[in-house]
């Protein structure tokens, strides 16, 4: 019997990610596109692409005619993860200045996505590498 529909995956409490975009860095508690390769393993590190794919849907089950399962047949992908920066974290000496405030960051900087709950849903990530 099926008890639990929950994918459990160790995470580290630091993992290395990459931004996955260019542009002005974000401030403390703003979220950014983040690659994680050691959970997109086979999922190219491209812009950030949010699409769909089409699945076989409810097909997959071979349940009996008073079970059935519906599944719906078009699932949402995306090759990032949206994470908030942490409060104690600075661009400074990572991205380039543009102005007092703001920094403008490249494509594939490596940053620390951290995590003390395993959830995904509870990562922040900081720029101290």
């Amino acid at each position: 019997m099926l008890t639990n529909t929950k994918f459990i995956f160790k995470l580290n409490e630091k993992e290395t990610g990459f931004l996955s975009k260019p542009g002005i860095a974000p401030k403390a508690g703003q979220v950014y596109p983040i690659y994680i390769p050691r959970l997109m393993i086979k999922i190219p590190n491209t812009l950030p692409t949010p699409g769909t794919v089409t699945s076989k849907g409810s097909l997959v089950f071979k349940n009996g005619s008073g079970c059935k399962v519906y599944a719906n047949p078009v699932v949402k992908t995306q090759n990032y993860i949206n994470i908030k920066m942490e409060h104690n974290s600075t661009w400074r000496g990572v991205g380039k200045r543009v102005s007092a405030l703001k920094y403008n960051v490249e494509k594939g900087t490596q940053v620390i996505c951290n995590t003390k709950s395993n959830l995904i849903e509870d990562m922040t990530f900081s720029v101290d590498v």
